[in-house]
């Protein structure tokens, strides 16, 4: 799943910080595209998130997936100004914590932030 994401998708931002809660969540609306693996293999979804954290995702879709299963995810991140026209976006693995069949699921993600750069060569940005 490394490498430049799906291009010219909407994105919006806003911050919610619930006191219930260790890490602050992003309200952010960006394409997703996601594996999770099952008894069978590799499966790929797609779809949009929800909010976002340090620790972690809400992805709404329509996918039916499985508690407790790897995930990886990739997350297509609006433009920012610092972002000189470069695409950005995170990428991780994890663990899904939570489904909601009629929305989407959570899951555990330990994100890494990339760059692709004018000549479309990824990089991350430790």
């Amino acid at each position: 799943m490394k490498g430049a994401g799906a291009g010219g998708a909407a994105t919006s931002l806003g911050r919610e910080r619930d006191p219930r809660r260790a890490l602050t969540r992003y309200k952010i609306t960006a394409p997703v595209q996601f594996r999770w693996k099952e008894h069978d293999g590799w499966h790929e979804g797609s779809g949009i998130t929800q909010d976002i954290s340090l620790g972690g995702i809400f992805v709404r879709c329509s996918h039916e997936l499985t508690l407790q299963a790897p995930v990886e995810v990739k997350v297509e991140l609006p433009k920012f100004q610092h972002s000189v026209g470069a695409k950005q976006f995170l990428q991780g693995t994890g663990v899904i914590l939570r489904i909601n069949p009629s929305a989407g699921f959570a899951a555990k993600v330990k994100f890494e932030l990339w760059r692709v750069d004018a000549r479309g060569v990824a990089s991350s940005l430790r």
